[in-house]
């Protein structure tokens, strides 16, 4: 088999006509109103846990996990007398279909099916203006900017003001682009990682900023790690004041409202903007300040 090509090995029907009529086969599976893909890789091997989907005019109208002799079954939202394409991982299966009452058996080279169930990194980026409004239509850009540079992908936000971006390439530099403009945020992870940021943009929107976040919390403490009560901490947003606060006597405060996902806040305590210190949603940030 050359590698890199899916193809139709054979299917049940052709293994049983010697011995029992083709149309007895798939008169029995149509009574029970079943469809069967088989998923091996090249080596003849039953391939488990693997996403098999059926497609109609370009459209998916069914999907599947194998179990572990490879098998994926469909019994709804199949139309009779109607041949349906497949994929697996979202590999096209060149010249295999399958109907409702018949079993096919695929072949997928198994380097491609791993490059293809790769994760990579996602990254996730919401567009909002300083109402907390979500803003659609907005243009975000990845580019990389290490190895080769190039542009990688480019999606609109959504009504939820959020583009979403997946398989993007592992241990790479890469940075983001808004609307034509940089944004200086840049990202870089491994297989797996997963990356939030949110923008903010001066036009208008629509909808309340309910994206699910944790609080940002700051911890002011004096010289000896002793933690300082009624210290007011100020949150800023660039040169925006999003919140104030008080500590407690353990010399925590937590902002929750307006904390928007990614985003790095400048922390000012007893009216002095603390250098080189930040907070965010999930963070704990310590501020060291001198007794009096």
């Amino acid at each position: 088999m050359t590698s890199k090509i899916s193809k139709i090995v054979l299917s049940t029907g052709l293994v049983f006509s010697a011995v029992t009529p083709i149309a007895t086969i798939q008169t029995h599976a149509e009574e029970t109103q079943m469809a069967k893909v088989f998923v091996n890789n090249e080596d003849a091997e039953s391939i488990a846990n693997v996403k098999v989907s059926l497609l109609l005019n370009g459209k998916t109208v069914a999907t599947s996990k194998t179990d572990a002799q490879g098998m994926a079954a469909f019994s709804e939202k199949l139309k009779s007398k109607t041949d349906y394409e497949i994929q697996v991982e979202g590999i096209k299966m060149t010249n295999a279909n399958i109907r409702i009452g018949r079993e096919v058996r695929v072949s997928v080279d198994s380097n491609q099916l791993k490059e293809q169930m790769k994760k990579g990194i996602t990254f996730k980026a919401y567009v909002i203006n300083d109402k907390y409004e979500y803003v659609k239509n907005q243009k975000v850009t990845i580019k990389a900017i290490s190895g080769k540079r190039q542009t990688l992908k480019t999606v609109k936000t959504n009504s939820k003001g959020l583009a979403q971006f997946t398989k993007l390439p592992e241990q790479r530099s890469m940075t983001v682009y808004l609307n034509g403009e940089k944004t200086g945020y840049n990202l870089r992870g491994i297989e797996g990682s997963q990356f939030a940021y949110t923008f903010y943009v001066n036009k208008k929107g629509k909808g309340k900023y309910d994206v699910k976040t944790k609080g940002a919390k700051v911890t002011v403490i004096d010289e000896n790690d002793n933690p300082l009560n009624k210290q007011k901490v100020e949150i800023y947003r660039g040169k925006t004041k999003v919140r104030t606060g008080y500590t407690s006597k353990d010399g925590h405060v937590s902002f929750y409202k307006y904390i928007t996902v990614g985003t790095m806040y400048n922390i000012k305590v007893n009216g002095k903007m603390i250098p080189n210190k930040f907070t965010k949603s999930g963070a704990n940030e310590f501020v060291y300040v001198a007794s009096k």
